[in-house]
């Protein structure tokens, strides 16, 4: 595998039951590594505006309506949205 970035705390908002800690390696395939997946046309990396640094916030609605992470996590190609503790850690 290319060296992956750390896992990272998502920004925690206002009605959220928990920190997201978002984890490359849980989402890479090690056998077939590719980043393409999700960057740049997901996510957007290298660049000031992430979420991690202060950019737009990944949101529910966003997700629900099949953008961010719903793109893939939405029950068929990948764990739905239905689980908030798979992603959500206790306050």
């Amino acid at each position: 595998l290319p060296k992956l970035p750390a896992d990272q705390a998502l920004p925690q908002g206002p009605d959220s039951p928990g920190v997201v800690v978002f984890s490359h390696a849980s989402h890479v395939d090690a056998k077939r590594p590719d980043c393409t997946t999700c960057h740049p046309s997901l996510f957007r990396i290298l660049q000031k505006g992430t979420p991690t640094q202060g950019g737009p916030r990944i949101k529910h609605d966003e997700m629900e309506a099949g953008r961010q992470c719903g793109a893939c996590h939405d029950g068929k190609a990948a764990q739905g949205l239905e689980d908030c503790a798979a992603c959500h850690r206790d306050k």
